[in-house]
């Protein structure tokens, strides 16, 4: 895809309108990062429009809390997995047979192993015009999902998942208060949050932050791009998130160590500055 900028169709359930995704400079991250309640915040190009890769799985899981929420599901339902789910880019169910399998299995493999035909499966059953609604309903502008994961098909023809550093942040936030609703109201949001603490890809924002614990993270990534958005600390005192998008010109390994040098820079100052926002 060239760098600059294309023009994508809002999914389904929005307005039809083009929204712009716009590549940022040549090694330039964009950021933001704060306290969970925004009394502080850091940011730099926080509302760039950039592919979200893997963090939209967010929103499927957010999605997922609504639906558990309201009764139609629960997270010992089992939904169908369909040969057309699979994908690569699977650890636990890229050989799985046609089924049907339980929402938390799916759930924990979407998040904690980023596992794509888990991811599918649940995307497929909620259906993208859903979720789409969901993050219009949060108020997002920019988070939204145009196609299935690995369809690289799609993304030729410009239909990109897409989000912002804000966007992702606030809704990790998000899950992460749902988390602290009592009984089947936050069931899939405690679940979201177990599953983020055991992540397995903790190559940049935990690794940049080694006296750290409890980050609960999801990472996203395409050729050229690294994303990952955290909480970290979470649920302790003094716990923050912090989101950060590269679509990097630079090779993927001083894409990561750039990133955690900024992470480990933003911890230093949450942990001491004053209330700072830039755009």
């Amino acid at each position: 895809m060239r760098r600059g900028r294309f023009v994508a169709l809002l999914g389904a359930g929005c307005v039809a309108r083009p929204i712009v995704v716009e590549a940022a400079s040549r090694d330039e991250l964009v950021w933001y990062a704060g306290d969970l309640d925004g009394a502080r915040t850091f940011s730099n190009g926080a509302d760039r429009v950039l592919p979200a890769a893997s963090v939209i799985k967010l929103l499927i899981a957010r999605t997922l809390v609504d639906a558990v929420s309201s009764g139609q599901l629960s997270l010992d339902t089992r939904v169908p997995l369909n040969l057309r789910d699979r994908v690569g880019g699977s650890e636990r169910y890229a050989a799985t047979p046609a089924g049907r399998y339980r929402v938390a299995e799916l759930l924990d493999a979407m998040l904690s192993l980023s596992d794509n035909t888990a991811s599918n499966v649940l995307l497929h059953y909620l259906g993208a015009e859903r979720c789409n609604r969901r993050a219009a309903a949060s108020g997002f502008t920019a988070t939204r999902i145009r196609r299935s994961f690995y369809d690289w098909e799609a993304r030729r023809r410009g239909l990109e998942n897409t989000t912002t550093p804000r966007e992702s942040a606030l809704l990790l936030v998000e899950l992460a208060r749902r988390a602290q609703v009592r009984g089947r109201d936050g069931d899939v949001a405690r679940a979201t949050m177990s599953a983020l603490l055991a992540q397995t890809d903790r190559e940049t924002i935990p690794a940049a932050l080694p006296r750290r614990s409890a980050i609960a993270n999801k990472t996203g990534e395409l050729p050229g791009i690294r994303n990952d958005v955290a909480i970290v600390g979470y649920g302790r005192p003094g716990a923050y998130v912090v989101s950060v998008m590269d679509r990097y010109g630079a090779t993927r390994t001083t894409a990561i160590e750039r990133i955690r040098a900024l992470v480990a820079t933003l911890d230093r100052r949450l942990e001491q500055s004053p209330a700072i926002t830039r755009s």
